[in-house]
Protein backbone atom coordinates (compact mmCIF):
# COMPACT_ATOMS: atom_id res chain seq x y z
CA UNK A 1 0.00 0.00 0.00
CA UNK A 2 1.68 3.47 -1.05
CA UNK A 3 1.92 6.16 1.47
CA UNK A 4 -0.85 8.51 1.41
CA UNK A 5 1.56 11.23 2.53
CA UNK A 6 4.63 10.77 1.08
CA UNK A 7 7.97 13.14 1.59
CA UNK A 8 7.58 15.53 -1.12
CA UNK A 9 11.20 16.60 -0.76
CA UNK A 10 14.93 15.09 -1.28
CA UNK A 11 17.44 15.97 1.62
CA UNK A 12 18.77 18.51 -1.02
CA UNK A 13 15.32 19.96 -1.56
CA UNK A 14 14.97 20.16 2.39
CA UNK A 15 18.23 21.84 2.92
CA UNK A 16 17.81 24.36 0.14
CA UNK A 17 14.48 24.82 2.15
CA UNK A 18 16.51 25.66 5.58
CA UNK A 19 18.65 27.53 3.88
CA UNK A 20 16.73 29.64 1.69
CA UNK A 21 13.07 30.19 1.88
CA UNK A 22 12.55 29.67 5.16
CA UNK A 23 14.90 32.32 5.80
CA UNK A 24 13.94 34.68 3.54
CA UNK A 25 9.75 34.16 4.84
CA UNK A 26 10.68 34.67 8.47
CA UNK A 27 12.28 37.76 7.39
CA UNK A 28 9.52 38.97 5.52
CA UNK A 29 7.22 38.33 8.27
CA UNK A 30 9.84 40.70 10.57
CA UNK A 31 9.58 42.99 8.26
CA UNK A 32 6.78 45.16 9.36
CA UNK A 33 8.19 44.82 13.24
CA UNK A 34 11.46 45.85 12.00
CA UNK A 35 9.70 49.15 11.05
CA UNK A 36 8.52 49.97 13.95
CA UNK A 37 11.31 49.31 15.87
CA UNK A 38 13.02 52.14 14.18
CA UNK A 39 10.13 54.72 15.64
CA UNK A 40 7.85 56.35 14.94
CA UNK A 41 7.20 55.63 11.08
CA UNK A 42 6.67 59.14 9.08
CA UNK A 43 6.86 57.99 5.63
CA UNK A 44 4.98 56.75 2.86
CA UNK A 45 2.08 55.39 4.42
CA UNK A 46 1.67 52.23 1.43
CA UNK A 47 4.88 51.43 2.18
CA UNK A 48 4.13 51.05 6.33
CA UNK A 49 0.78 48.95 5.16
CA UNK A 50 2.48 47.30 2.64
CA UNK A 51 5.17 45.92 5.35
CA UNK A 52 1.79 45.41 7.63
CA UNK A 53 0.20 43.15 5.06
CA UNK A 54 2.60 41.24 3.86
CA UNK A 55 4.47 40.19 7.12
CA UNK A 56 0.94 39.13 8.38
CA UNK A 57 0.75 36.91 5.20
CA UNK A 58 3.94 35.67 5.46
CA UNK A 59 3.22 34.50 9.55
CA UNK A 60 -0.28 33.57 8.53
CA UNK A 61 1.81 31.03 5.12
CA UNK A 62 4.34 29.86 8.02
CA UNK A 63 1.24 28.90 10.31
CA UNK A 64 0.00 26.78 7.05
CA UNK A 65 3.44 25.39 6.16
CA UNK A 66 3.59 23.53 10.05
CA UNK A 67 -0.13 22.40 9.62
CA UNK A 68 -1.62 25.20 12.01
CA UNK A 69 -5.53 26.13 10.79
CA UNK A 70 -8.44 27.49 12.27
CA UNK A 71 -11.51 25.65 12.87
CA UNK A 72 -13.78 28.94 12.66
CA UNK A 73 -16.77 27.30 14.24
CA UNK A 74 -15.15 26.01 17.39
CA UNK A 75 -13.11 28.86 17.39
CA UNK A 76 -9.94 27.06 18.25
CA UNK A 77 -7.07 25.47 16.29
CA UNK A 78 -7.04 22.35 13.71
CA UNK A 79 -4.74 20.63 11.19
CA UNK A 80 -4.85 22.15 7.70
CA UNK A 81 -5.79 20.72 5.13
CA UNK A 82 -2.39 20.60 2.70
CA UNK A 83 -2.81 20.59 -1.60
CA UNK A 84 -0.67 17.90 -3.48
CA UNK A 85 1.72 20.52 -4.15
CA UNK A 86 2.24 22.26 -0.78
CA UNK A 87 5.71 22.08 1.56
CA UNK A 88 5.27 22.00 5.50
CA UNK A 89 7.40 20.93 8.09
CA UNK A 90 6.89 17.44 7.61
CA UNK A 91 8.69 17.33 4.27
CA UNK A 92 11.68 18.60 6.32
CA UNK A 93 12.07 17.43 9.61
CA UNK A 94 8.27 14.86 9.66
CA UNK A 95 7.21 17.72 12.18
CA UNK A 96 4.02 19.21 12.24
CA UNK A 97 2.99 21.42 15.03
CA UNK A 98 1.18 20.08 17.91
CA UNK A 99 -2.71 21.37 17.58
CA UNK A 100 -3.84 19.45 20.71
CA UNK A 101 -0.89 21.51 22.76
CA UNK A 102 -1.72 24.69 21.32
CA UNK A 103 -5.60 24.48 21.75
CA UNK A 104 -4.70 23.47 25.57
CA UNK A 105 -3.20 26.66 26.48
CA UNK A 106 -5.68 29.12 26.30
CA UNK A 107 -3.67 31.96 25.60
CA UNK A 108 -1.42 30.93 22.81
CA UNK A 109 -4.55 29.40 21.43
CA UNK A 110 -6.56 32.65 21.46
CA UNK A 111 -3.19 34.31 20.13
CA UNK A 112 -3.03 32.38 16.90
CA UNK A 113 -6.87 32.31 16.20
CA UNK A 114 -7.00 35.99 16.32
CA UNK A 115 -4.36 36.31 14.24
CA UNK A 116 -5.30 33.52 11.48
CA UNK A 117 -9.25 35.41 11.78
CA UNK A 118 -7.48 39.03 11.11
CA UNK A 119 -5.03 37.37 8.42
CA UNK A 120 -8.39 35.74 6.38
CA UNK A 121 -10.05 38.40 6.41
CA UNK A 122 -8.09 41.76 6.85
CA UNK A 123 -5.05 40.68 4.75
CA UNK A 124 -6.60 37.96 2.03
CA UNK A 125 -9.91 39.23 1.30
CA UNK A 126 -12.15 42.49 1.12
CA UNK A 127 -14.61 42.43 4.36
CA UNK A 128 -17.09 44.56 6.00
CA UNK A 129 -14.64 46.49 8.98
CA UNK A 130 -14.56 44.60 12.06
CA UNK A 131 -12.36 44.52 15.17
CA UNK A 132 -8.75 42.74 14.44
CA UNK A 133 -6.18 41.93 16.69
CA UNK A 134 -3.85 44.05 14.91
CA UNK A 135 -2.20 45.48 18.35
CA UNK A 136 -0.84 41.85 18.82
CA UNK A 137 0.41 41.16 15.63
CA UNK A 138 4.10 41.02 16.52
CA UNK A 139 3.82 39.21 19.36
CA UNK A 140 2.00 36.49 17.16
CA UNK A 141 5.14 36.81 14.92
CA UNK A 142 7.16 35.79 18.11
CA UNK A 143 5.13 32.70 18.51
CA UNK A 144 4.92 31.93 15.04
CA UNK A 145 9.17 31.62 15.51
CA UNK A 146 9.06 29.40 18.40
CA UNK A 147 6.68 27.27 16.98
CA UNK A 148 9.18 27.43 13.68
CA UNK A 149 11.83 26.23 16.21
CA UNK A 150 10.07 23.29 17.69
CA UNK A 151 9.06 22.31 14.40
CA UNK A 152 12.16 22.62 12.30
CA UNK A 153 16.60 21.57 13.23
CA UNK A 154 18.66 23.66 11.71
CA UNK A 155 17.59 26.08 10.29
CA UNK A 156 19.64 29.50 10.05
CA UNK A 157 17.04 32.46 10.37
CA UNK A 158 18.87 35.26 11.83
CA UNK A 159 17.36 38.19 13.67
Amino acid sequence: MADKNPQKLTEQGANEYRRVHLPYVVGVMRGHKKLCDRGPYTGDVDILNAAFVGSVMAGRMLLQFMGIGLDRERDKLRRCAFETDDVSTEDIDKKLADIDSLNADASRRDLLVGFIRMAHKAGAHMTIPDKRPWERTHEAFQEIERLLAVSLRDVSIKP
